[in-house]
């Protein structure tokens, strides 16, 4: 039963508007005509029932008073006269008869079957005793022909009963009017019905219409179209009228109020676009982490570093950038930490700058940490060289000092062997050891030479010249002799290369000294590339000395300036060639650096070459003349 309700319900939910009031206002009307019918008829019927019960006591009454003098003469037609009349008198009247005192009955109405005899047993015959107060009787009978309303009146002269007048009324007429006020309440009510129909149909369709508009304007906000047509000031109408306003109005206020949320919105997406350009631009590496260690955020650097997008479940190796010891500091006492790590990379050892911050809520309680590292290799190597060229140049200063000390007392050993083997004979066993003196006396002074040169106590004597040609005179010269170990020389000088001012001289000596080191490190069969180019902006020219050979170690390359060091075998060389051409390309305010494998820009020429040796670049940078500017388009080369 509960399950049929619901289901009801739920069909009752699904119909329309129109159709709910049109039950409903039918429902109301139908249940108030059944209700007014019953009750009209019910009234009607009593009032119809009462009005023929006393139309039949006083027929009933006036058939009594009438048969007393029949009754006495014995006047049987008189009687029957009577009845005629009484039954004669009005609609609705069934029989009427007169029974004598000794209930015989004197005359009836009832012809051809015969006066029915069950009819004397209705009425109790009234006695002596009882004749004073027995009155108008009625007694409802149920017959063949329906229900029978039947009036006893006795017939009394004086105290004596001479008899009874009876008299039969039906219901038919009764139930006849009260069928006809039920059909007139029916029709009545019915007339209503459809009138109310109609009415209930206007009032319906004027709701269900502007329900439709506000269901459309509904449709309408659903499909981001917020432009209802603008409300007009009119006078208050109906509720549903009170509705349709503030529906229009609240559309208006919706309207304006996501314009400002899509606005605020395309404002923050962005300053969201803007700090993750700035987030995903800077080289640092940045990472958000929370309170449990999972990483919020990290940008395109550090997951470039790690090689591999993060999430919160997934971390990084664990190096001197990843420290979890140092995150729990952070994220349990709010300590900041900031210091140099080293990490040892697939490249080789990297120096990071690392910042770790807590990162506090509203509440001040700590929600996670910010950590930033920088890659200071560069600074670091450009320390190391601070420290390297600070280092050479006391050096220097102690190796010039050393120079002048021994020089002299090389110039005398050198003067009294010279001396000594003017006096000895040619094939004399001193003068062969005095000869293994002096060149080993020459030999020494070429040190101090070196050495002198290397700490800047020659004199330079500078002047306008071409670095072209300075590099073409040294090449000349050597292209034959590396021809024979099977080592060609390329040149790729910069037409539009500016004047430098330097030492000619000195300067070939630099250019003589690094290709003799390059042809030392190829050995046979190898290429020898010199570029010059402009860099910096058009302020210096730039001469790059690339070859095929073995390359340099790591560890190595940061000696290789330094005085008497040297990879070569004992008696091969003494390792100042080097450290000389540094100190003479310093003394030309210019800088010498060495790289290797190859820099990018020269891997294609030496795969061009078919050489696997990693090679090595040596990169000399000399200031151009302050009166010889460079011409438009100069040093457009690949080693700008």
């Amino acid at each position: 039963m509960n399950q049929l309700l619901a289901s009801g319900r739920q069909a009752l939910n699904r119909l329309p508007l129109a159709t709910k009031i049109h039950l409903a206002m039918g429902s109301l009307l139908l249940a108030t005509g059944i209700a007014t019918t019953l009750l009209a008829t019910a009234i009607a019927g009593n009032a119809l029932t009462e009005e023929t019960k006393g139309r039949g006591e006083s027929l009933t009454i006036s058939l009594a008073a009438q048969t007393i003098e029949p009754l006495l003469t014995f006047d049987l037609p008189g009687l029957n006269l009577l009845i005629d009349e009484t039954v004669n008198s009005g609609p609705g009247i069934i029989y009427a008869f007169v029974l004598d005192s000794r209930g015989q009955v004197m005359a009836h109405s009832f012809s051809g079957r015969g006066f029915p005899q069950d009819l004397l047993t209705v009425h109790p015959q009234p006695t002596t005793q009882t004749l004073p107060d027995h009155g108008p009787a009625s007694r409802l009978l149920a017959t063949d022909s329906g229900l029978i309303y039947d009036f006893a009146v006795p017939v009394i002269l004086g105290n004596n009963w001479l008899g009874t007048a009876r008299v039969g009324l039906t219901q038919a007429s009764i139930k006849a009017a009260r069928r006809e006020l039920a059909l007139a309440i029916i029709m009545t009510v019915g007339l209503v019905a459809l009138l109310a129909v109609g009415l209930g149909s206007l009032f319906a369709r004027t709701i269900t219409r502007r329900l439709a508009r506000l269901q459309a304007a509904a449709a309408e906000i659903m499909q981001d179209n917020f432009e209802p047509p603008l409300p007009t000031p009119r006078q208050r109408g109906d509720e549903i009228e009170d509705l349709a306003t503030a529906f229009d109005y609240m559309t208006l206020a919706l309207r304006d109020r996501l314009r400002q949320l899509q606005n605020t919105k395309q404002d923050l997406a962005n300053q969201q676009q803007l700090l993750q350009t700035i987030f995903d631009v800077t080289p640092d590496l940045v990472a958000l982490k929370d309170a449990n260690g999972n990483y919020r955020a990290t940008n395109q650097a550090f997951r470039r570093y790690f090689g591999a997008v993060l999430d919160r479940n997934q971390a990084p190796p664990t190096n001197g950038i990843i420290d979890s010891t140092d995150d729990c500091e952070v994220l349990s006492i709010g300590t900041t930490i900031s210091k140099e790590v080293m990490v040892e990379g697939p490249a080789g050892r990297d120096w990071f700058h690392l910042l770790k911050v807590p990162v506090r809520g509203p509440g001040g309680d700590i929600i996670g940490l910010l950590m930033t590292a920088r890659d200071i290799s560069t600074l670091k190597n450009y320390q190391d060289q601070l420290i390297q060229s600070q280092k050479m140049e006391d050096l220097g200063r102690l190796a010039g000092g050393v120079a002048h000390e021994i020089n002299t007392p090389l110039g005398i050993i050198l003067g009294y062997t010279q001396m000594l083997l003017e006096d000895l004979p040619a094939n004399s066993q001193a003068r062969a050891d005095l000869l293994i003196i002096e060149k080993q006396t020459r030999i020494s002074r070429q040190i101090v030479s070196g050495l002198l040169g290397f700490s800047r106590q020659g004199a330079n004597v500078k002047q306008e010249m071409d670095l072209n040609e300075s590099i073409d005179e040294v090449v000349s010269l050597t292209r034959t002799i590396f021809s024979k170990e099977g080592v060609t020389i390329e040149t790729e000088p910069d037409p539009a290369l500016p004047p430098i001012a330097g030492d000619r001289e000195k300067l070939k000596s630099v250019w003589l000294n690094l290709l003799n080191n390059a042809l030392a490190a190829i050995g046979q069969e190898g290429k020898i590339l010199i570029r010059s180019r402009l860099c910096r902006e058009g302020k210096w020219a730039r001469l790059t000395l690339a070859d095929t050979g073995t390359g340099i170690d790591r560890d190595n390359l940061k000696k290789i300036f330094t005085p008497f060091f040297t990879t070569k075998a004992a008696g091969k060389g003494t390792g100042l060639g080097l450290s000389i051409a540094f100190g003479v390309i310093r003394d030309h305010g210019g800088q010498i650096t060495a790289v290797s494998p190859l820099p990018e820009e020269y891997l294609e020429w030496a795969r061009r070459q078919g050489t696997p040796g990693p090679g090595t670049a040596i990169i000399v940078e000399l200031p151009l003349t302050g009166n010889a500017p460079p011409p438009a388009g100069a040093g457009h080369g690949a080693g700008q």
